[in-house]
């Protein structure tokens, strides 16, 4: 089961004042080629941790740039968290670390999913 977690709102514009010259528009220009999909991040927890400390800033100033973006918690019992520690171990140690975006086809009664990695750090070209 996926929970909804509630992010509340945040403003691009709340950080005009210190972003630099041009900054906000480069946002929404970075999020145009992706007008139309649906973008989810998935995680184990909405408490604790680095990811849902970003997410809870990340997701609703991804919305204000005009993605259609949610965050979802999976739940599970026991084997799906011994599991996901595994997939946490491999990123670690082998894997290159990745964030999942996941895109959905609304017309589907169940989503499509498709994992795409996480682009570098500074790249400016956006995943189709």
């Amino acid at each position: 089961m996926l929970q909804l977690v509630n992010v509340g709102q945040k403003s691009l514009a709340d950080y005009a004042t210190i972003a630099t010259r041009g900054l906000m528009d480069e946002i929404r220009r970075l999020a145009e080629p992706l007008a139309g999909r649906r973008l989810l991040h998935l995680s184990a927890t909405a408490f604790g941790g680095g990811v849902a400390e970003i997410n809870y800033a990340l997701v609703p100033l991804m919305k204000d740039a005009g993605l259609d973006v949610e965050w979802r918690v999976i739940t599970g019992g026991d084997e799906f968290f011994a599991t996901r520690l595994l997939f946490g171990d491999g990123q670690k140690s082998d894997l290159v670390s990745r964030s999942l975006r996941v895109n959905c086809n609304p017309a589907l009664a169940e989503p499509e999913f498709r994992v795409v990695p996480k682009r570098p750090t500074g790249a400016k070209k956006a995943i189709p």
